[in-house]
């Protein structure tokens, strides 16, 4: 008998895996697309190493002086490769910025309009140390820089707001702990509060987007999540932001829901319940439009083409949840936008977002019979037998885990197996075999799939006389492929699933493995 190779059912340990593999994936991508996206202000500007004569003019009595330093390192910090940060932390000159912040060491100097320059700029500072690698940050934290920043998100001051805002959106970008860390000094309403304000006035559009950035970094992370009620807060104004037609804004707005529906089954039914959906739909219809049609296209398609990858991260997040939330995927219509994205799309970002497409498609296929149903007799079988054949590896192993579940489910319901048959999954398997190489998780996966195409195909035999299965697996000589597979180098599990299938359906010879 075989075994599933991933699951039948939807259980909620089969999910936790997917998602923790998932999480994985985003660690590694810390550093891609809008994933932890640090964002470092540039000008012209010139890099030296030396900071002793900035060191003088910081810590001066002279205004003018402090801020001819600031300025000098913020000049230093924002040239586009290899910016000194180490330089300046290891100058020991960061906590000088971080008092630099702060409004009352201004009241020495009188109402000098040089002391919101020189906070500007020290925010500017602090911003772009931020953008640095993991020490660097909690460095800024660790000498007192967020209690500040949070602080100066209430000022009217647009430019030092905004520059706060900016620092600890890569400040919280960092980690779970820091961004916990922004959470507690009560940065949420505050962010919050704002973009409201500026959604309401038509406030400075960059201002906003900031905002919105900030509020989904606040979001991001598992390891805790943030609080229920923290990610009430922040739906309760993304749901507003994402029917803004700016494209910055509304990815940004995707990627913070994209982490509410990874984090809380409750904030995945709030989501599956607003507006958020309807606004999915209407930018992926239109995505789609313009893919098939491209004269038609228009500003919600641009939209979508910007926010595709945060959109399908957010299905796929959905659809790991429970069967209900799946079903209403399904039953909203979204599946039938996937097969144009995988074909059709032109773009960079094609093979992250294939694997997405495969990786939601391989948690539909692990849900309710209905769900697998849906998936057999709609147009993303090929999608996925392509994906196994053609794709890079990391593309197969999400395909594959779809492909696995199909072909489990046929052991059950072999009235599938045919149209699987006769689109080549196992020519698919074949080719994966061969792909992961001396990898023994996939080829056992691989050999529990034949085996269980075997044993539906013996269902069919029973009605019409005749295995296809067996005939496939002889015809494009896999069924050698699969007796080599028992020769010594190979694991003794492997052997004895390869030994089986051959003695169990193609009269091999019995003996002690």
């Amino acid at each position: 008998m075989c075994a599933n190779p991933v699951s039948k059912q939807k259980d909620p340990a089969n999910q936790r895996r997917r998602r923790e593999e998932q999480q994985v994936e985003l660690r590694r991508q810390r550093t891609e697309e809008l994933l932890n996206k640090k964002r470092v202000s540039t000008r012209e500007a010139q890099s030296s190493n030396t900071f002793e004569a900035t060191k003088s003019l910081l810590f001066s009595n002279n205004l003018e002086d402090i801020y001819g330093g600031t300025y000098d390192c913020r000049t230093r910090l924002s040239i586009d490769v290899n910016p000194p940060i180490q330089d300046i932390v290891v100058s020991g000159i960061v906590p000088r910025f971080v008092e630099l912040l702060d409004k009352n060491f201004y009241t020495q100097f009188g109402d000098n309009p040089l002391s919101s320059k020189c906070r500007f700029e020290a925010a500017w500072v602090i911003t772009n140390i931020a953008s640095g690698n993991s020490e660097q940050t909690k460095y800024v934290v660790n000498v007192g820089a967020v209690p500040l920043l949070v602080k100066m998100i209430s000022e009217d001051d647009e430019g030092i707001l905004d520059q706060s805002v900016w620092a600890l959106a890569n400040i919280s970008g960092d980690s779970e702990a820091l961004r916990d860390i922004i959470l507690e000094a009560g940065a949420l309403q505050k962010v919050a509060d704002l973009i409201l304000k500026y959604i309401n006035t038509s406030g400075n559009i960059k201002i906003l987007r900031n905002l919105v950035w900030l509020v989904s970094n606040l979001n991001r992370g598992r390891y805790p999540a943030p609080t229920l009620e923290n990610m009430q807060k922040s739906f309760f104004v993304i749901e507003k932001v994402i029917q803004i037609n700016d494209q910055d804004l509304v990815s940004d707005a995707f990627w913070c829901l994209s982490y509410l529906a990874d984090a809380s089954s409750e904030m995945t039914d709030s989501i599956l319940k607003s507006s958020a959906m309807k606004r999915m739909f209407d930018l992926l219809s239109n995505f789609c439009g313009a893919l098939q049609k491209p004269d038609s296209d228009n500003k919600l398609s641009k939209i979508g083409a910007s926010a595709i990858c945060p959109i399908v991260r957010t299905l796929g997040n959905i659809v790991t949840g429970t069967e209900e939330q799946t079903n209403a995927v399904i039953s909203m219509g979204f599946l039938q936008f996937f097969h144009p994205i995988f074909y059709l799309y032109d773009n960079k970002k094609l093979p992250r977002i294939r694997k997405e497409i495969c990786w939601l498609l391989s948690n539909v296929t692990a849900g309710s019979a209905t769900q697998i149903v849906y998936v057999l007799e709609g147009d993303l079988v090929g999608l996925v037998i392509d994906s196994v054949n053609k794709h890079d590896l990391f593309i197969k192993k999400e395909a594959g885990i779809a492909l696995f579940n199909m072909l489990y489910f046929c052991k059950a319901n072999p009235q599938y197996l045919q149209k699987l048959l006769d689109m080549g999954a196992l020519q698919a398997l074949q080719n994966y075999l061969k792909a992961v190489g001396n990898l023994p998780e996939s080829q056992s996966k691989i050999l529990d799939c034949v085996r269980c195409s075997l044993e539906a195909g013996e269902k069919i035999k029973q009605k019409y006389g005749i295995n296809p299965v067996i005939q496939i697996l002889i015809d494009t000589k896999f069924i050698d492929e699969i007796e080599e597979l028992q020769n010594p180098t190979t694991s003794s599990v492997i052997a004895r699933q390869a030994y089986d299938i051959i003695v169990t359906y193609f009269e091999g010879e019995e003996e002690n493995l």
